[in-house]
């Protein structure tokens, strides 16, 4: 549910509420962020975490960063208008300046938003999301879900058109990844074992 204030919520405010469970500001108001709570969310958000993350470190790109980042995508005078937390972000090497103040959130849209969807969580509820961090300059918007092991892909230069991977396809995201050829299988697999009853099978490559 989310909490009306009579004021927008500073920085400080929002590391303070979210010590105790994440929340992002949305149109000014508090709202509880949706977390992973399945085994396949947590998989699928690693897995593309450390994919994403060692080819942007070993080629000099940026930082991919796992959950857990505010991101301040709107704000004024008075307080912050909206926040997100996105399952996975990417930011280029070039905006990680030395003005940055560690201790805060980051100011502004990350280049790349993922959200890993949850069976829960309304369609509504993430495109809300999607045209949350394009609105704020975010390049592209992925959206995973997990049981039917699609990923869907918005661009903020074309924002009414969506890409749609699976199976066997393979993710090219040129100009935030230069030369990345991302098998989409890869990102959904979870581990298996004799106590694990579960349709994804395998270890992912990072190559």
């Amino acid at each position: 549910m989310a909490t009306v204030r009579t004021k927008p919520i500073t920085e400080e405010e929002l590391l303070r509420m979210s010590a105790d469970r994440p929340v992002e500001v949305v149109n000014g108001e508090v709202i509880p962020a949706m977390t992973a709570a399945s085994i396949a969310q947590i998989f699928v958000i690693r897995n593309l975490f450390k994919l994403l993350d060692d080819y942007a470190g070993k080629h000099e790109l940026g930082y991919g960063l796992p959950d857990g980042l505010h991101y301040i995508l709107r704000d004024d005078s008075e307080g912050i208008k909206g926040s997100r937390i996105p399952d996975v972000s990417f930011i280029r090497k070039g905006r990680m300046t030395e003005s940055l103040d560690p201790n805060k959130p980051f100011r502004g849209a990350p280049d790349l938003a993922v959200e890993v969807v949850s069976p829960s969580e309304s369609d509504e509820t993430t495109l809300d999301k999607v045209r949350d961090y394009l609105a704020a300059g975010t390049e592209q918007a992925w959206i995973l879900y997990p049981s039917a092991e699609e990923l869907h892909v918005y661009q903020r230069d074309d924002p009414k058109s969506i890409r749609v991977y699976s199976g066997d396809d393979i993710l090219e995201a040129e100009t935030l990844f230069p030369g990345l050829k991302l098998a989409v299988k890869a990102i959904f697999v979870i581990p298996t074992g004799p106590r694990t009853k579960n349709r994804f099978r395998g270890a992912p490559d990072s190559g």
